[in-house]
């Protein structure tokens, strides 16, 4: 696992966020079969998707998992969650980080008020799957998974693209605060890995690229064993290699699944007292620099979303 050192720029921001950008423009209706193979299947029916459980926390992002549970970027932080149109309030005393051997990871959870609004759409989701395994990497040879990602903001709305994973594994560390987080990783635009024996090379296009405001917005990736889509990520920085080409990263899920699980599975506490709205919304940005090459041998500037 390579270990990346990012400098951080945190501010106050009240400008509206941007949304997952294709190519150069938006994909701001929910995607089909056609555009993501299978992206109908394995919901639990009902026409759900998780075009439906994307939404926004703080002008960033945020995916409600079930139960109760949202699940956005620890630098988006708590705060009130938007699906649908509906906005449910944060629940006092709610909050719960993810940490391991690593540190505090870039991730947390938050209980929302869902009997305020009375019956609507929300209690009817199924809770998420998360990813139990790593995504495959793209590599001479080795099919990358294919990840759905989804973000909100930026006056565009909800909107959506489809990559293949490049890299995994990689260790997450800003500078200037204590979240450690393993990530997966998209480059944006061809990538080509020659055979390693000297004959040949292959070569994919990711068209996607997250932008500010995506932080906290989910990554989905199809399970053909189970028949299910899995939340595999959260989105959390974006940025470019050392060559220019763009890149996105996504906080691993599959490394803190149990954790979690253990919350979410929980029974849920009354819900009588909402939080009172966080102050300000706080989006982290800024420079952010790749400082150990490892195995991967490349150095980056990337920016939290």
């Amino acid at each position: 696992m390579n270990r990346l050192v990012i400098t951080l720029l945190a501010f106050l921001v009240s400008t509206p966020a941007w949304a997952v950008e294709n190519g150069s423009s938006y994909q701001t209706t929910a995607p089909t079969d056609t555009q993501a193979p299978n992206w109908t299947t394995g919901w639990g029916g009902g026409g759900i998707t998780g075009w439906n459980y994307v939404g926004q926390v703080n002008g960033a992002s945020g995916v409600y998992l079930g139960n109760g549970w949202v699940l956005t970027a620890a630098h988006v932080g708590m705060g009130n969650f938007i699906l649908s149109g509906n906005t449910y309030e944060a629940v006092a005393g709610s909050s719960h980080s993810i940490s391991n051997s690593n540190g505090t990871v870039d991730v947390v959870l938050f209980q929302i008020n869902t009997t305020a609004l009375g019956s609507n759409a929300i209690l009817s989701l199924p809770a998420l799957v998360l990813n139990s395994s790593a995504p495959i990497a793209f590599a001479y040879g080795v099919t990358g998974s294919s990840v759905v990602i989804i973000g909100y903001g930026g006056g565009e709305g909800e909107s959506w693209g489809l990559n293949t994973v490049t890299q995994i594994n990689e260790l997450i560390t800003p500078e200037d605060y204590s979240y450690v987080s393993n990530d997966f990783l998209t480059l944006t635009g061809a990538i080509t890995y020659d055979n390693p024996r000297g004959n040949g090379s292959e070569t994919i296009t990711n068209n996607a690229q997250v932008v500010t405001g995506d932080s906290g917005g989910g990554d989905f990736i199809y399970n053909a064993s189970t028949g299910q889509w899995n939340l595999a990520g959260i989105n959390e920085i974006t940025g470019t290699d050392n060559s220019g080409q763009a890149l996105s990263g996504f906080v691993q899920l599959d490394t803190y699944a149990s954790q979690i699980n253990a919350i979410v599975d929980a029974p849920i506490a009354p819900t009588d007292t909402p939080a009172m709205p966080l102050p300000g919304l706080i989006v982290m940005a800024g420079s952010l620099f790749f400082a150990a090459a490892g195995s991967w041998r490349r150095k980056a500037i990337v920016n939290p979303t």
